[in-house]
């Protein structure tokens, strides 16, 4: 019964709040319980205040003169230990998706507010300009980005590695992608580009119409018929003909 009425809550979009992109992530990760069942059993992660860095160059000095150069902004950050003890912060995105997931298990409430979340996603990224209170954004970008936070959160410091980072243990991929040359004669392949990556895109426009012309497929099958479309330059500077792109999914 308790599950049954986990399962049956929804979460609250008001009219002008523009919500929808937003729960649609929250389901995502609370319907898939090998990420909601370690999420929920952790507690302590670390808050990572990023405040913004300008790196400003001096190119010339006189008495009179001084030109500077602002170049891109990089991301600096103080780490603060966090755990249930402490409480929340309110532009901890890691704090906010915990308070969604224990209204999910404790609240009796039929319909949840993403409010926690919206906010908090709004004060971690207003330097960027994105994830603004009532704006319309993107589910597949709002998931890559509440998961690269949960990943921030999950180690002592940004330049650690992903150890016990709860994104990358249900999340996390390393894809290789190769340029491979078919014509007679060249067969040349490109250096193996390696990627860490959270979500994988496919164009669904593609896939429908794979799925349309070999309605028999599964799935995978039409994975691999959509892949084969993806066409580049040949590495070789002499050729540059048209060349498959290969992509494999490596262990970790």
């Amino acid at each position: 019964v308790v599950l049954e009425m986990e399962r049956s809550k929804g979460l609250r979009n008001e009219v002008g709040h523009n919500n929808c992109f937003l729960n649609v992530c929250i389901q995502t990760l609370w319907h898939l319980p090998p990420f909601h069942l370690i999420f929920n059993d952790s507690v302590h992660h670390y808050h990572h205040q990023q405040q913004q860095q300008q790196q400003t160059t001096t190119s010339t000095t006189t008495p009179t003169t001084t030109t500077t150069t602002t170049t891109a902004t990089t991301p600096t950050t103080s780490t603060t230990a966090a755990s249930s003890s402490q409480g929340t912060r309110a532009d901890c995105v890691f704090c906010a998706l915990h308070v969604i997931f224990s209204n999910y298990k404790f609240s009796e409430a039929r319909v949840l507010p993403p409010d926690a979340l919206r906010m908090a996603l709004d004060a971690a990224f207003r330097q960027q300009n994105r994830f603004k209170l009532g704006s319309l954004d993107d589910a597949a970008e709002t998931l890559d980005a509440i998961l690269e936070y949960i990943h921030e959160c999950s180690i002592p410091r940004p330049e650690a590695g992903c150890s016990g980072c709860i994104a990358h243990k249900i999340f996390g991929m390393n894809i290789a992608e190769q340029v491979s040359c078919l014509r007679h004669g060249c067969k040349a392949q490109s250096e193996p580009l390696l990627q860490d990556s959270f979500s994988y895109y496919v164009n669904t426009v593609q896939l429908r119409h794979a799925a349309w012309e070999k309605p028999l497929f599964a799935f995978d099958e039409l994975l691999n018929q959509v892949e084969t479309q993806d066409v580049r330059e040949c590495s070789n500077e002499k050729c540059k003909a048209p060349s498959p792109v290969s992509r494999a999914m490596l262990s970790e």
